[in-house]
């Protein structure tokens, strides 16, 4: 083959040589991305088969199920018997809105499985990630947030972090709301590997991170809200920062997850008055379990493997004897068994690098608009509502042990009124385990 490039290369100008293999590959990465985009188009629509380490996810209308306030008052008042209601849309209206459904769905699986999932675009990531290696570059450029390599090699987002302010009042309303029910809120701050108190960023690269989680502390602290800063309390028991995050990973790791839940167990002890066993949540009776190579997170998908190596992932496993029984609606999940049968799905580890879902998800099966999980081995009464993002996902599985039920939401996925389901479900402590509002438009946190 060498040799008939060779002598092709003789015969022709270079450059309509390279012109027309630089026009070949963009051909076949085309014809790639098109042909894998409508095979997942196929799979997603037309069949059933659950994808390994995850079940085949449904629709479910949590708004439905948990409708907003003015929802309610609007089918109350003005919501006419449907069965008294002539339809004016037209066939034609119909067929074309039908239509523009699924083009609007083909496209966006096009967008979606070209940028993420077209095993033709993983070659020239692979060959993106050897150059930056071989140059000795320490920031990698990427489409959504910079990733810099700290002189020990470790990664770390090099983005800025903006202002909420306008955006806290949601907490302070919620807290007044839930204060009225004597509900018991606790609000939690995770660790960042973007939190410029802790990483060395160079001067041109300072995130922000300190003073906007500062301004949050301190707005939580003048509207009397409990709150655990997790970052000072981790570093007191360790003050390696990496001893608690991953390493090509945004997420804080396991031993981080199980700390937090057992400070969180303290403090439902101490401030709130529950009757809760703490050592449930101690590290001394957990067993660890290391898995080689499992995890590339979301900074090692965008650096890819020709600059950086898998990491180990690490699940730590009660020693007591366990009985949850979990239910995930959007995943038509309902499963009853013992800790590492119902909170911990090990199929994650199995799936390619690359994906989204990754090993972390073995954690509570990644993130989910609503779960709900019955610790029957538990007969506290406590019932505990976690509204939460994904960092809070290895916080979660150990907390459940410390109590008899508890509710975890998602709001960038659960599309139902939060107070709603506080209103039906009846928790006695809610806590927020996120870094709540990114923006002061940030809807997911409006807290309705």
């Amino acid at each position: 083959m060498i040799k008939i490039l060779k002598k092709l290369a003789k015969k022709i100008n270079h450059k309509t040589f390279f012109t027309s293999i630089a026009l070949a590959v963009v051909a076949v990465t085309c014809v790639c991305t098109i042909s894998f985009s409508i095979l997942k188009y196929i799979d997603s629509h037309f069949q059933s088969a659950e994808q390994p380490g995850q079940k085949h996810a449904v629709d479910v209308s949590f708004e439905t199920e948990y409708p907003f306030e003015s929802e309610v008052e609007e089918t109350a008042l003005s919501s006419p018997d449907p069965s008294l209601v002539k339809s004016n849309v037209s066939v034609i209206d119909s067929v074309k809105d039908s239509i523009n459904s699924y083009f609007t769905k083909f496209k966006d699986t096009i967008i979606e499985f070209s940028s993420e999932e077209n095993i033709a675009a993983h070659p020239y990531y692979y060959l993106y990630g050897v150059v930056n290696r071989l140059l000795d570059r320490n920031v990698i450029e990427n489409s959504e947030s910079n990733v810099y390599r700290l002189e020990d090699g470790k990664l770390v987002y090099a983005k800025q972090c903006q202002s909420a302010k306008g955006a806290y009042s949601y907490f302070s309303d919620f807290a007044d709301w839930l204060e009225k029910r004597n509900t018991e809120f606790l609000y939690v701050l995770p660790v960042s590997i973007d939190d410029d108190s802790v990483i060395d960023f160079p001067p041109r690269l300072k995130t922000g991170y300190t003073e906007t989680s500062k301004e949050l502390l301190e707005f939580l602290g003048e509207h009397d809200i409990k709150y655990l800063d997790a970052k000072p309390m981790l570093l007191s028991k360790n003050a390696d920062f990496y001893n608690w995050v991953y390493k090509t990973d945004h997420h804080w790791n396991v031993q981080a997850g199980i700390t937090v839940a057992d400070k969180i167990v303290e403090i439902m002890s101490n401030d709130f008055g529950f009757n809760v066993d703490k050592s449930v949540c101690d590290i001394v009776n957990y067993k660890s379990v290391t898995y080689e190579d499992a995890l590339l997170g979301s900074l090692g998908r965008k650096v890819t493997l020709g600059y950086t190596d898998a990491e180990d992932l690490e699940i730590l496993y009660p020693t007591f004897e366990t009985d949850f029984h979990i239910e995930i609606p959007e995943l038509s999940l309902d499963k009853t068994g013992t800790f590492d049968e119902t909170l911990i799905d090990l199929k994650y580890l199995d799936l390619p690098y690359y994906l989204i879902d990754n090993a972390y998800g073995a954690f509570l099966y990644q993130d989910r608009a609503m779960i709900r999980i019955t610790n029957e081995k538990c007969k506290n009464g406590i019932h505990a509502l976690v509204i939460k993002q994904s960092k809070a996902n290895v916080v979660n599985p150990y907390l459940a042990c410390a109590v008899e039920q508890l509710d975890l939401i998602d709001p960038r996925y659960f599309k139902g009124s939060i107070r709603s389901f506080v209103e039906q479900t009846n928790p006695d402590l809610v806590i927020i385990c996120s870094y709540g509002p990114s923006s002061d438009s940030d809807t997911n946190w409006q807290l309705k």
